[in-house]
C-alpha cells in the first residue's frame, strides 16, 4: 500500500526533449514565469502570498543553477554517497535531475536531525502520480514517465492552481520525504502501544484502530476511507492556507505542511536551511496548523475528522 505524492499532472504525454545543460530557463523564460505568477496573484481570491511569490522567484534562480550544475553529477556516485553516508539505497536509472534532487533534500533533512527513506528508486507509477512513499518499506519512488527537467514549472503551476503548498522545485522530493517522517513516527506508536499507556491510547483511539495492523499499517483504510478529514472547517482552513491536496487526509496535510515550511526556510544558492522551519513561534508560524501538524504526527486524528 502505498501514499501518493502530491501530484496530479498530465504525465503520459510529456514531450521528452534531450538535456542541454544550460541554464533551463533563459531571461526571457525567467520573465514570462515571473508574469504568470503575478498575473496568478492579482486574480480575485488568489490564495498566494508574498512569502509563496518570493519562494517561487528565488526557485527559479536555484534552479537554473541547479540545473547547470546538473552536468557535473554522476548519478551512480550519487547512489553511492548516498548509501555510504545515510544507508540509502537508490537506483536512479541515470536520471541526473532525480539523483541531484534527492541528494539535495537527503541533506537538507539530515541537516534538520529529520529520518530518511529506506530506498530511493525511479520507477514505473501511476499515470499522474510524480512520487509515493510505501507505507510498510518506507521507500520513496519517483516516476519514470514525467520529463523532470520540467519540475520547477510543475511546481509553479500546482501551486498557483491550489493543488500544491508551495511552488518551489524540491516540493515533491521534500513531500515524499516527508511522509516517511511521518510513517517512521506512527509505527513507533504502534511499536511502543504495548509497553507505553500514552503509546496505548492513542493507538486504541477509534481512528487509529482502523488503520491499525502491527507491526505495519497494511489496511487501505488508512488512506482511504479511515482517516479522510471530514471536517468541512478544517478542510477549507488547511485548503486556503496550504493546498487543496493537503485538506484530503492527515497524511497528505503533514507532508505539504512539511513541504511548505521547509521550501520557505531554503537558501537561495546553498538550498539549504537558512533557520529550522520547525522551530515554531507564534507570531512567525500559523498557530493552528501548526497544532494540527503535531496532532497528526502523534497520531491523534480524532477531532479533525
Amino acid at each position: 500500500m502505498k501514499i501518493s505524492a502530491l501530484q496530479t499532472v498530465n504525465t503520459s504525454n510529456t514531450k521528452k526533449q534531450p538535456m542541454s545543460f544550460t541554464a533551463y530557463y533563459t531571461p526571457q523564460g525567467v520573465q514570462l514565469l515571473e508574469k504568470y505568477i503575478m498575473d496568478m496573484a492579482r486574480q480575485s481570491g488568489s490564495h498566494l502570498t508574498d512569502i509563496d511569490i518570493a519562494t517561487m522567484r528565488r526557485s527559479i534562480a536555484s534552479f537554473n543553477a541547479f540545473y547547470e550544475g546538473a552536468k557535473t553529477i554522476n548519478p551512480q556516485r550519487i547512489s553511492n554517497d548516498l548509501y555510504h553516508k545515510f544507508k540509502i539505497p537508490s537506483d536512479f536509472r541515470g536520471d541526473k535531475i532525480l539523483a541531484a534532487a534527492s541528494a539535495l533534500v537527503a541533506n537538507i533533512f539530515h541537516q534538520l536531525k529529520l529520518p530518511q527513506p529506506k530506498g530511493i528508486y525511479k520507477d514505473s507509477l501511476a499515470p499522474n502520480v510524480l512520487g509515493n512513499c510505501n507505507i510498510e518499506t518506507r521507500i520513496i519512488r519517483f516516476t519514470d514517465r514525467f520529463h523532470w527537467p520540467e519540475v520547477q514549472s510543475e511546481a509553479i503551476k500546482a501551486k498557483v492552481e491550489n493543488h500544491s503548498s508551495t511552488g518551489h522545485f524540491l516540493k515533491t522530493f521534500i513531500h515524499e520525504f516527508m511522509h516517511n517522517y511521518h510513517i517512521k513516527r506512527l509505527n513507533e506508536i504502534v511499536s511502543c502501544a504495548q509497553t507505553n499507556s500514552v503509546y496505548a491510547s492513542i493507538a486504541n483511539s477509534p481512528s487509529f484502530r482502523v488503520l491499525r495492523q502491527q507491526p505495519n499499517f497494511v489496511t487501505k483504510t488508512f488512506i482511504q476511507n479511515g482517516t479522510q478529514i471530514a471536517n468541512q472547517r478544517t478542510k477549507d482552513y488547511i485548503a486556503i492556507k496550504l493546498s487543496q491536496y493537503g485538506s484530503t487526509m492527515p497524511a497528505e496535510m503533514f507532508a505539504e505542511a512539511g513541504a511548505k515550511l521547509i521550501a520557505n526556510s531554503l537558501d537561495m544558492r546553498t538550498l539549504r536551511p537558512s533557520y529550522n522551519p520547525f522551530a515554531f513561534k507564534n507570531f512567525t508560524q500559523d498557530k493552528y496548523l501548526m497544532q494540527m501538524m503535531d496532532d497528526f504526527y502523534n497520531g491523534n486524528f480524532d477531532k479533525y475528522l
